[in-house]
Formats: C-alpha cells, sequence, structure tokens
C-alpha cells in the first residue's frame, strides 16, 4: 500500500507547508488575514472533524478575545487542527476500513 505512505506524506507536507509560510507572513495586528486564511485551509485539510477545532478557536476567542495575536498562538491553532486531521484520517479511518473488512470477509477499498 504505497499509495497510503504518498498520500500520508502530501498531507503532512501540505500542513507543514502552511504553517510555515502563515509564519513567515504573519503580522500581530488586528488587519492580519493570515490567522483567518491559515484556519479555513486547516480546516479543509482536516474536514470533517475539523469542525471540533474550528469550534474550540471560536469558544476561545469569544471568551478570551482574540486569540491570535502571537505566533506561538497561531502555531497552537495549527497544532489543534493538525492533530486531529491527522487521527481522522491515518488513525480512525483505515481503522474503520479495518473493521468493514473484517465483518464483510473481504477487503472494502
Amino acid at each position: 500500500m504505497r499509495w497510503r505512505f504518498w498520500l500520508k506524506l502530501a498531507w503532512i507536507a501540505s500542513v507543514t507547508l502552511l504553517l510555515l509560510i502563515s509564519l513567515v507572513i504573519f503580522t500581530p495586528t488586528p488587519q492580519s488575514e493570515v490567522t483567518g486564511t491559515l484556519v479555513f485551509c486547516m480546516f479543509i485539510l482536516s474536514f470533517p472533524l475539523g469542525w471540533l477545532s474550528y469550534a474550540a478557536t471560536t469558544v476561545v476567542a469569544d471568551h478570551f478575545g482574540p486569540i491570535y495575536q502571537s505566533r506561538s498562538l497561531l502555531t497552537a491553532t495549527w497544532a489543534l487542527f493538525a492533530i486531529i486531521g491527522y487521527v481522522q484520517w491515518f488513525i480512525v479511518i483505515p481503522a474503520v476500513f479495518r473493521v468493514l473488512r473484517r465483518l464483510r470477509g473481504h477487503r472494502v477499498i
């Protein structure tokens, strides 16, 4: 299953490159669109469980005000999305397919 390796490598490279670009162009001003763009892109890469990360960042922002005023907070937001996306795509979904294969007695994919 070499395609799984390459898919995982492409996903990890995408989220890492997204973080690096965001950190380079980040400016700690309220007018900065870097955080919103990062959250949107990470939401897409971690969909559908990215909703959990988005909800968490929204709740924190509602209670504590603007939370994206430093590179460390930007990185923490990225990490939240990245961890949820990785677990979803490379742990949970393969486990579901393994269970389905066992239940059906043959390969699903």
